[in-house]
């Protein structure tokens, strides 16, 4: 042992290769679990200099965070914002009214004078000018775009299966009840924790600090952006532990039985799969340069696969498969 675990993550180039080298650094896990453990406290506590400089920098009005970069010919913009959710079910994780203007405003900002004009209440984006801009599920209403920009990632078109009204009329009440017993309190409890921290002492700390800021003061989201950015395991690997633990978890199948939807994909599956809509809508339509906004956690991950066409996740699942037999 000895080698320098924070350069050996940051050179491996999928879980199978990092978990190559730190063997022959004479480390071994029992458990993917145990080897995404390691990775992430190592490099947390190699990442904390950079983020308790981003936790220092003064903050800045109106700073929308974004990700620029150019892929196959087209540039491609990412927005990746702390939306949170709902205020019953994810209580003291929902955005103040505040926030939700800097959403509107700023994605107006993104889309105008340079292209779109407003329809309505919703913003209806123009191509003719060769650029777009695309939306994760469920955040039209959040930033006022059509709904029809929206992609479907929450099922990554897979095909759902629709219940008769009678069963969905037996099953919802059960499930809902049971989804309102652990959620609420599992959020409340996080709330409370992270409403205590005044001075972010890791970068748990911070990434619970600027979460909750992010959701009260706009000019926190950028801060929250470039926290969540700065911990998190170099990609892949953040996006192939993350998808081979999810996957088969017991939260997953909670997640699917709430969804009455056996195929419902991964976090990690619904940015792979993103990424790909997102080069097919480009090239269908000539486009040049295309926006997306969507939450912060799929920012980077999205980033790797459109700037690694070839990419293919599922590679990860059938290394968990392999090191499972063996």
């Amino acid at each position: 042992m000895g080698g320098n675990i924070p350069k050996i993550i940051e050179s491996a180039s999928s879980v199978r290769d990092l978990e190559a080298r730190l063997r022959e650094d004479g480390h071994s896990f029992r458990t993917i679990g145990g080897l995404k453990a390691f990775a992430k406290k190592e490099w947390e506590n190699h990442q904390w200099p950079a983020v308790e400089r981003i936790l220092d920098a003064p903050l800045e009005e109106g700073i929308f965070p974004t990700v620029s970069f150019k892929s196959e010919g087209v540039e491609y913009v990412l927005h990746g914002i702390v939306h949170g959710g709902n205020r019953i079910i994810t209580p003291g994780f929902g955005a103040d009214p505040e926030v939700k203007r800097y959403f509107k405003d700023s994605a107006l900002e993104i889309v105008s004078p340079s292209f779109g004009q407003r329809r309505s209440f919703f913003i209806d984006l123009s191509s003719d000018l060769g650029q777009g801009c695309l939306l994760e599920q469920g955040m039209s209403n959040l930033v006022g775009f059509a709904k029809k920009y929206e992609l479907k990632d929450h099922t990554c078109d897979r095909k759902t299966i629709k219940l008769p009204p009678i069963v969905k009329l037996a099953i919802t009440p059960p499930l809902i009840a049971s989804f309102l017993v652990i959620f609420p309190p599992l959020f409340g409890l996080t709330y409370l924790i992270a409403s205590k921290i005044k001075d972010p002492k890791d970068t748990k700390e911070a990434f619970l600090y600027t979460i909750m800021k992010s959701l009260k003061d706009p000019r926190y989201q950028l801060k929250a952006f470039q926290v969540q950015t700065a911990a998190e395991l170099p990609q892949p690997l953040d996006m192939e532990l993350e998808n081979m633990i999810e996957k088969g978890s017991a939260r997953q199948w909670f997640m699917r039985l709430y969804a009455c939807q056996p195929r419902l994909p991964t976090t990690a599956e619904r940015s792979f799969w993103t990424a790909r809509q997102m080069e097919k809508y480009a090239k269908k339509n000539g486009m040049q340069k295309l926006h997306y906004i969507g939450g912060a956690g799929h920012t980077s991950q999205i980033k790797y696969c459109l700037e690694h066409p070839e990419y293919d996740l599922e590679a990860a699942c059938r290394y968990k498969k392999e090191r499972h037999h063996h």
